[in-house]
């Protein structure tokens, strides 16, 4: 794209300019512009669960907290809007920021616009359960796979 000067101000240096911004970025939707589009999400929450860091067990900083949902079938589920920072232990099987472990049918449960940042083990697992809607969730600086399920 162009970038067009109208004017420089002789006393600061300062310039006024135009720009020619291609179409393109002004709707870029995965429909319209698949090149140019992006998504973006709110990182933060009103509700946050916040591990303490442990700097000396365990080679530093690798065993955060774990929340797992365990063995609960026919018991609806329900998570949403909450920020999950530091979770998740590094070399502990199924030690995971959120866990469903094994809960078997678990129809109308619902994970929804989380957000699990800065994991030491994974984001959200879905292990042994059927029929959770994982929905607008986000997961960034996470160790290992952000959305798993076995």
């Amino acid at each position: 794209f162009t970038t067009n000067v109208l004017a420089i101000d002789e006393t600061s240096g300062e310039l006024t300019t135009t720009d020619s911004v291609p179409r393109a970025f002004l709707y870029a939707t995965m429909l319209s512009s698949p090149d140019y589009a992006v998504e973006v999400a709110t990182l933060n929450r009103s509700i946050i669960f916040d591990a303490a860091d442990d700097d000396d067990q365990n080679g530093g900083g690798v065993m955060g907290g774990h929340m797992i949902i365990y063995h609960t079938p026919t018991v609806i589920q329900i998570m949403e809007g909450v920020e999950i920072n530091n979770f998740g232990q590094q070399g502990n099987l199924g030690r995971y920021p959120i866990h469903f472990h094994m809960s078997l049918d678990v129809g109308g449960s619902l994970i929804s616009k989380n957000v699990v940042h800065h994991s030491n083990q994974r984001g959200y697992v879905m292990h042994g359960t059927h029929n959770v809607q994982v929905v607008d969730n986000v997961a960034y600086e996470v160790f290992g796979h952000c959305f798993f399920t076995e």
